[in-house]
């Protein structure tokens, strides 16, 4: 039996070892995508996205009074401001 390995290998009674080669990166060659990056990415709100089943008739009451609190809530924050 011919084994052909393309590092060193071992042969021993019938038993083949193969020494692999550490291979060694320099990291600072490597392109530079992706990973966090200070100030990337969408800012907070201070929202959280929630999931709700309604009929038509409901998502137009809630739509309505979420309209309503939203501008009450803008309108409270603009007169701070002033």
């Amino acid at each position: 039996m011919m084994v052909m390995t393309s590092g060193p290998a071992l042969v021993a009674e019938g038993l083949v070892l193969i020494i692999k080669e550490k291979v060694t990166i320099n990291k600072n060659s490597q392109a530079q995508h992706g990973g966090y990056r200070p100030g990337s990415g969408r800012k907070p709100t201070g929202r959280t996205r929630r999931t709700f089943q309604l009929t038509d008739t409901e998502y137009a009451k809630l739509k309505g009074l979420l309209d309503k609190l939203r501008t009450a809530k803008s309108s409270e924050e603009n007169e701070r401001r002033n």
